[in-house]
């Protein structure tokens, strides 16, 4: 699977020991950074998440509804000006409707730490020149998150459980170029996913985004409004080295949001619509997403 670059967030679904719907839904999650403000200082805030999925038992002809809410805790601290750590929280309330059956989980989930490098950064040059920053960074998600979570005497299948049960990798990489007051910001997340005790492995995923935004300055505030596109894709689940069936897909979704900042602080919404997608080899659906954020910068 390593030979193949793949994208995040798309629907990882079979499960074991359930008589519920094993194609719906899609795992929380997601390391996305986006547009990260005066990196050479330390930052501390909450993200909040949302997204749907509606997912089809192709031989029933039945439907299933997940819905997922993440608060994400997380925080940079820079070392030096060029060297930054990054830690993620994550809190999950995943719920799950399917017919008569309601499943509902409040949990901790799997939390992220890994390092960036400045490595490139012309930023302070003189006006009316192009300003460019590169990053590039590695880290590791815990399992801080359970996976063995039963409920109604079955244990839930792999894309409820709020963790995966496995220590996996990140790679991740920055770049922002701008002109005056306008820019554009492209992010690149990749997740190497390892096999879990339950022999379980979700697919890879590779995650990139792209941001055409327009600084403006009013008087104490600036407004940092922004769209884009972002394009995901994930690599088939595999159980005991075998490809799970309804699992991996791809999406591209357009994305509008705005930035604001005021001193030490910073808050920010983006919301997502999806265009274009293949999720579960077909079965399952999005419509569009919402995330938020709140940081407090020192």
């Amino acid at each position: 699977m390593k030979n193949r670059l793949l994208f995040l967030v798309v629907l990882l679904a079979f499960g074991y020991e359930s008589n519920g719907c094993d194609i719906c839904g899609c795992t929380a999650g997601g390391n996305y950074l986006g547009i990260l403000p005066q990196y050479q200082k330390h930052f501390f805030g909450f993200r909040y998440n949302y997204s749907s999925y509606k997912s089809k038992h192709p031989d029933e002809g039945s439907f299933g509804n997940d819905y997922f809410h993440t608060t994400e805790l997380w925080g940079r601290f820079a070392i030096n000006n060029r060297l930054h750590l990054y830690g993620i929280l994550p809190f999950h309330f995943i719920k799950r409707e399917e017919g008569d059956q309601k499943n509902r989980l409040n949990e901790l989930g799997d939390a992220s730490l890994f390092v960036n490098y400045l490595i490139y950064d012309n930023s302070r040059s003189e006006k009316g020149t192009f300003k460019a920053t590169l990053q590039l960074g590695g880290g590791i998600k815990l399992p801080t998150g359970k996976n063995d979570i039963v409920q109604d005497f079955h244990t839930l299948p792999e894309n409820l459980q709020p963790g995966s049960g496995t220590i996996d990798y990140l790679l991740n990489a920055i770049y922002t170029v701008r002109y005056q007051s306008v820019g554009i910001n492209a992010d690149v997340n990749y997740k190497i996913v390892q096999t879990n005790d339950k022999q379980y492995k979700r697919g890879d995923r590779l995650n990139t985004s792209f941001r055409f935004f327009m600084w403006n300055q009013l008087k104490t505030i600036t407004v940092l409004p922004h769209l884009g596109l972002d394009y995901e894709i994930s690599a088939t689940d595999t159980k005991y080295k075998k490809p799970v069936e309804f699992t991996g897909g791809n999406s591209l979704l357009t994305s509008i949001g705005v930035d604001l900042y005021y001193r030490n602080f910073s808050a920010g919404v983006r919301l997502q619509r999806t265009i274009s997608q293949n999720l579960n080899q077909g079965n399952t659906s999005e419509k569009w997403r919402l995330g938020t954020q709140v940081l407090y910068l020192f």
